[in-house]
């Protein structure tokens, strides 16, 4: 009966086209949060892949203090 009435149509039609904007911008959203979280992984792993790099190579070629007394260099 409602539907025989000439505005409820229009009104039903209007309603359901916003709710399916919505989804989709809300589905859009989940889309690209999840993406956003998969770059800072990636980011963040390659963060951290780099530090531990860094250190392994400093501690494998770079020498240790060697001399445990000052060196004077005053020359007269």
């Amino acid at each position: 009966m409602l539907q025989k009435i000439p505005g409820v149509s229009y009104v039903t039609r209007k309603v359901d086209n916003i709710k399916q904007r919505t989804n989709e911008r809300i589905q859009k959203a989940r889309e690209n949060v999840i993406r956003g979280g998969v770059v800072l992984v990636c980011l963040g792993s390659l963060l951290w892949l780099s530090i531990f790099i860094y250190v392994v190579f400093y501690y494998t070629y770079i020498p240790p203090v060697a001399h445990s007394r000052p060196i004077f260099l005053d020359f007269k």
